[in-house]
């Protein structure tokens, strides 16, 4: 089960975990107005993870729980653990998008992706 804060924020629905660029930032020195060949390491990557998923609840009423519930967590700084384990400690969830409005048939459903970053 995955999770955020403790919280199973995701488990209504299908989701996967992609994490961010790994390593180090850099830029050509043509691109920084040095004209010798070359690049300069600039540091290291944010760690960043996104989620895209569904979430689903059987009525109505129940996927704006849902909703709420993910949109409660906006801000807030916890451990994000995906549903293999892995952990990413002290990220902060700053942006939840929902890709579609909401839809009903046998369960109410909407797609989002959530964006985590670290320190």
């Amino acid at each position: 089960m995955s999770t955020f804060d403790g919280l199973d924020l995701f488990g209504s629905g299908p989701c996967t975990f992609t994490a961010g660029p790994r390593g180090s930032q850099w830029a050509r020195n043509v691109d920084l107005g040095t004209p010798a060949a070359g690049i300069q390491v600039l540091g290291g990557h944010t760690v960043s993870v996104e989620v895209r998923g569904r979430l689903t609840a059987a009525t109505a009423p129940a996927l704006k729980a849902v909703t709420d519930a993910l949109e409660a967590a906006a801000g807030v700084k916890a451990d994000l653990i995906d549903d293999t384990g892995r952990t990413w400690p002290d990220l902060t969830l700053i942006e939840i998008v929902y890709e579609a409005p909401p839809e009903s048939g046998r369960l109410w459903s909407i797609p989002y992706r959530a964006y985590f970053v670290g320190a």
